[in-house]
């Protein structure tokens, strides 16, 4: 695919993926206070890229750096956002954009922007037939919601430094693997470690039946029209690696996850716009700290960030919802 048919497919995306979005943003919409470090975020992010690129295994070296195609996909636009307000030039904006498909496609088996439905990896870890566990369909889907309300309250907005959702693969038996990793669940960088999860990693695996029509897009966005509770036919899960089959130990995990995730929103909830703005700020610099410590850079927010959300405010204008005629006219301009 060449550098143009690769900004147009990304310019498809971005409105698919807008369009997902909810606007409902906890603990804070970002897009009211992305101007007071997005500029820094992005500065840092382009040297870290340009210092580690070149024409031949750039891509790779990117791509193995953050593992995840989703990862790539939803650091772009975090990106874009501060190189427009640092006025860089748009054909260098679009350099970067190409650079970070480029990454995203050595990581995939088909289209880097899932226009099929599936975003499928190339090196996939699938667990056998015989590794996996029937029965308990809405234990594993309760596990999967409180991972997923979880990584919201440790990392807001940062879906791409928490999860990745993968697939469906296709079985013999023309059923569909889904797999939904959870990894960056103990991120001492950003809080406390005696409020977090001990575990690093949780996997989980559903084969669901074709009833289910599991789509997931280049955001690891997941979209279904069937059942999914009613579709899925076996479950695998592991934890650190480690194979779990016991329901009552997820049973626990799950109680686990849910106390840790009140917590640590009901502490987010008494705070104030900038206590939660230093907290995104944090939260950003974890979203890119593969590439900064790749390098062997301090992974935190520069001194800078903080004076600035100090001594700035919120953007009211960039607090509701834009129309579809506003996407559409922001992803022209920007893209």
């Amino acid at each position: 695919m060449d550098n143009d048919s690769l900004l147009s497919g990304y310019r498809e995306s971005l409105k698919v993926a807008w369009g997902y979005n909810d606007y409902d943003d906890w603990p804070l919409r970002i897009s009211s206070i992305m101007h007071l470090f997005a500029d820094v975020f992005a500065e840092e992010f382009i040297e870290d890229l340009n210092v580690i690129w070149d024409d031949q295994e750039g891509p790779e070296r990117l791509a193995n750096i953050f593992g995840y195609p989703g990862r790539l996909f939803r650091l772009i636009d975090v990106v874009l956002f501060g190189l427009r307000r640092k006025r860089m030039p748009l054909e260098e904006q679009r350099a970067f954009i190409v650079k970070m498909l480029r990454a995203a496609e050595t990581l995939k088996s088909g289209d880097v922007f899932n226009r099929e439905g599936s975003n499928v990896l190339k090196r996939p870890s699938l667990p056998e037939a015989e590794q996996r566990n029937t029965g308990h369909s809405s234990l594993i889907h309760k596990l999967q919601a409180a991972l997923f309300m979880y990584t919201e309250a440790v990392l807001f907005r940062g879906h791409d430094a928490a999860k990745s959702v993968h697939g469906p693969y296709m079985t013999e038996q023309n059923t569909m693997l889904v797999i939904r990793e959870f990894h960056n669940l103990h991120p001492q960088e950003v809080w406390p470690k005696e409020l977090l999860m001990t575990t690093g990693k949780i996997t989980t695996c559903c084969e669901y039946d074709k009833s289910a029509d599991v789509k997931v897009d280049c955001y690891d966005h997941i979209y279904h029209s069937g059942r999914l509770n009613q579709s899925m036919l076996s479950w695998h899960v592991s934890v650190d690696g480690v194979s779990v089959h016991d329901p009552v130990v997820l049973e626990q995990m799950v109680d686990d996850i849910i106390r840790r995730t009140r917590q640590v929103s009901g502490m987010v909830d008494q705070w104030d716009w900038q206590q939660k703005a230093e907290k995104y700020a944090q939260i950003f610099w974890f979203r890119k700290s593969p590439l900064r410590a790749y390098r062997g850079l301090p992974t935190l927010p520069p001194q800078q960030v903080y004076e600035q959300i100090r001594s700035g405010k919120p953007n009211e204008g960039r607090s509701r919802s834009l129309t579809s005629r506003e996407v559409a006219l922001l992803i022209q301009l920007g893209v």
